[in-house]
């Protein structure tokens, strides 16, 4: 709950500055409940919802489950927390949708 609070902060002091590109941000969270099925299960209600990026990552078995996931959608994913020696840094590549925006 902490870390959503805290995106929110951020969220907030950047629409207070005008936003990204001009476009205030939205914050959309969901409780994976340190499950892989439902991190599954939440990344693709969140993919279903169109949203340009998921923070994912405070449990790295659901972390681990859920990139796959985000990946093959094509939406940009930032593991936020989550820590395994499985998970890769891959290097940035455009998301396949950009939702109107210049990335």
């Amino acid at each position: 709950m902490r870390l959503i609070r805290g995106i929110a902060a951020m969220a907030a002091l950047i629409d207070e500055s005008g936003g990204v590109m001009g476009r205030q941000l939205t914050i959309e969270a969901r409780d994976d409940e340190s499950t892989p099925a439902v991190g599954v299960s939440r990344a693709n209600e969140l993919i279903s919802a169109g949203v340009p990026m998921i923070i994912e990552g405070w449990n790295s078995p659901a972390a681990l489950a859920m990139q796959p996931v985000i990946a093959r959608a094509g939406v940009l994913d930032l593991t936020a927390i989550a820590r395994s020696g499985a998970m890769h840094c891959q290097p940035f590549a455009r998301p396949a949708r950009a939702h109107g925006m210049s990335l």
